[in-house]
């Protein structure tokens, strides 16, 4: 069952109920001690369930946080690739697949891994999870664990007040660097290029501009169909997303 809740009235309203298993019912675990997937499976038995004992008023505060294969920089695009490095905090609760190697195709569910903590208030939870996301190490791919860690740090998701937009409010600034221009490459080119391979699926393979290749042999004294070296001039540009240390 979920509800939204109006910040200005401070009032809740139902939005829907979803008869399954949610992604967030690790919170529901954690306040009441209950283990859903196990009640699921005793009803998927047949076996009847003890009512009183699942009625457990909740307790304390809990806390989720999803880590997707996302990048907040480039508006939440996919970010495939291979993870070189994973580590979670071994005293927090993950729900996740992921681990040093593992690799995000192209064709997933963006979600690797949830952080589940547990406070006797909201106070002690919230610094719970700026512990865990802080102890988090997630290197390979772009992800929104730096996203996620200047939420949690955020005066407005502290104070409890809606943040319906955050990410317009939040500056990111994650330490990485993004690749705006590859670098130097070179190829063996030649011209036509490989044909009669289009029943396999590979395209002819000849020189971007055909007609500069052919001239520039002809001015070497090659042959027009002469293979050819080709090295772009233009080096790599990066930028740093980071800020760099003072000194």
């Amino acid at each position: 069952m979920e509800f939204i809740y109006d910040a200005v009235r401070d009032e809740f309203y139902f939005l829907e109920v979803n008869t399954r298993l949610q992604v967030e019912h690790p919170v529901t675990e954690q306040v009441t001690g209950l283990d859903l997937i196990e009640c699921m499976l005793q009803v998927a038995a047949g076996d009847a369930l003890d009512w009183t004992a699942l009625q457990r008023a909740p307790r304390g505060a809990a806390i989720e946080a999803r880590i997707y294969a996302e990048d907040p920089l480039k508006n939440f695009q996919p970010s495939p690739g291979v993870l070189t490095e994973v580590a979670f905090p071994p005293e927090v609760r993950v729900d996740g697949w992921v681990s040093s190697g593992s690799e995000v195709s192209a064709f997933y569910d963006p979600l690797l891994a949830k952080l589940i903590v547990y406070g006797e208030d909201r106070a002690e939870a919230l610094a719970k999870m700026q512990q865990a996301l802080d102890a988090t190490r997630l290197h390979g791919i772009a992800t929104n664990l730096d996203y996620l860690r200047q939420v949690v740090a955020t005066r407005t998701f502290r104070d409890r007040r809606g943040l319906d937009r955050p990410a317009g409010r939040l500056c990111l600034s994650p330490h990485c660097i993004e690749v705006l221009q590859p670098g130097t490459y070179s190829s063996v080119q030649d011209y036509p290029g490989r044909l009669g391979y289009w029943d396999i699926g590979v395209p002819p393979s000849g020189p971007m501009d055909d007609f500069a290749f052919r001239l520039a042999n002809r001015i070497v004294g090659n042959h027009p169909s002469a293979a050819g070296w080709s090295l772009p001039c233009r080096g790599r540009r990066c930028a740093s997303t980071a800020t760099p240390p003072s000194r």
